[in-house]
């Protein structure tokens, strides 16, 4: 009589070694207000999600060599709690259910957004109009046959001197500001030459946003898609490059953000010499000034920290923050609640944290007073008297009209979403 031999044991579930896809990215930390939020993007799908630090530890320690005990013992040494079999089985099914591990089915491509241009879907080839945009599809072919071929700029010995040349350029237009100012004055006269002027900007832009896919796609990432937006009276490229969220090193984040204007000054190089080139009395010379004051100004105002400028989303970068103007000015308001004795929401915020939104803040008021003072002393300066003073006067009234209206409007809204928790 023979006996069968005893079956081995299933594994326990701490034993298992599961690892995520391959195509699954890990973004890097960014702070968003008190909490530290990581991006994980599932390239298959180009379907993006959020997770905080907890998530994050043990997602990116998933790399089926580390059984989950010993992923659990390095979660407690972190965290200070340990995952039981539980906590493990309701974390592995929710990254099933997301098709995020190893085994799993392939994800389903996320449904067409009807009318938010900004969903995460993976966007179709050719034309999709969507609202007021008219997407062109993915760029990935394009931008890599660009890169085969320009690749070399990003090599410091191109670099680096095509940026002092800009440099140079722009502190020569600065020298002789008054004299652009005239000449562009002049070109009013010649409707004809503005167009040609209007049109060169708007190539400008073009190659701006293709400055952005490019940068991202030399550093790894790439862009999702490109195509024209319809924003009245203006119309506009555009390039989505979500994948610099993804980025590790700052640096490159930073340069994915910068790379749009520098291709705009770039841009004015060639006609720079044409400009020095040309009589004072040729026409020809107060197009080609307007072309790079207009062209100088557009680039380096986009430099600037403000909201869906490139400066701002670099200053995001450099400080490895996200949503830094809404979460600034929310920290204000709690700091003024603790000031006024009415709770103090603000402990929950790390010190580096406090720093940079409070700096941000208060930068970001100081910022908008000036500009604010420059265009009603420009408007005073180039508007008959006393028309400009009444000009400046009422777009002053207006600009603080609608400074209290929004601030008003915040605090309802934060009262309300306290009344909303509170009845929750």
């Amino acid at each position: 009589m023979t006996t069968r031999p005893p079956e081995s044991a299933p594994p326990s579930l701490l034993e298992l070694r599961p690892a995520r896809h391959p195509e699954i990215v890990v973004g890097p930390g960014l702070a968003r207000g008190p909490r530290v939020l990581h991006l994980i993007k599932d390239r298959r799908v180009n379907r993006s999600y959020e997770v905080g630090a907890k998530e994050h530890f043990v997602i990116s320690r998933l790399d089926g060599e580390r059984t989950l005990a010993e992923i659990g013992t390095e979660y407690a040494g972190r965290f200070g709690r340990r995952l039981g079999e539980p906590g493990w089985r309701q974390l592995l099914g929710l990254l099933s259910a997301r098709r995020l591990l190893v085994g799993n089915p392939p994800p389903e491509p996320a449904p067409e957004p009807a009318s938010d241009p900004g969903a995460a879907a993976a966007p179709k080839r050719g034309y999709r109009p969507t609202g007021t945009d008219i997407s062109f599809g993915d760029p990935s072919r394009l931008l890599g046959r660009a890169h085969r071929r320009l690749r070399f700029l990003y090599a410091p010995y191109a670099l680096v001197p095509l940026l002092a040349v800009v440099v140079a350029m722009e502190a020569v237009l600065a020298a002789r500001l008054p004299e652009l100012l005239h000449q562009t004055h002049t070109l009013w006269r010649h409707p004809d030459l503005a167009m040609i002027v209007v049109g060169l900007l708007w190539v400008s832009s073009g190659l701006h946003e293709l400055a952005h896919g490019l940068t991202s796609y030399h550093f790894g990432g790439g862009a999702s898609e490109v195509g024209l937006r319809w924003r009245p009276p203006m119309a506009y490229l555009y390039c989505r490059t979500e994948d610099t969220m993804l980025f590790g090193p700052r640096r490159h984040r930073v340069a994915t953000a910068a790379a749009g204007v520098v291709a705009n000054l770039v841009f004015l190089l060639p006609f720079f010499p044409l400009w020095m080139w040309f009589p004072p009395d040729d026409v020809t010379r107060d197009a080609l000034a307007a072309l790079l004051l207009l062209g100088s100004v557009r680039g380096l105002v986009n430099y600037l920290p403000v909201p869906n400028l490139d400066g701002y989303v670099m200053l995001s970068h450099a400080l490895n923050v996200t949503d830094l103007s809404t979460e600034s000015y929310r920290y204000a308001r709690l700091l003024g609640r603790r000031l006024l004795g009415r709770g103090d929401e603000t402990a929950a915020y790390p010190r580096r944290t406090r720093v940079i939104h409070l700096c941000y803040a208060a930068g970001s008021v100081l910022l908008a007073a000036a500009l604010t003072a420059g265009v009603l002393w420009l408007i005073v300066l180039w508007t008959p008297a006393p028309y400009g003073r009444y000009v400046a006067g009422g777009l002053l009234v207006l600009v603080l009209a609608l400074t209290l209206a929004r601030a008003v409007g915040a605090r309802v809204m934060a009262g309300r979403s306290r009344r909303a928790a509170a009845g929750g």
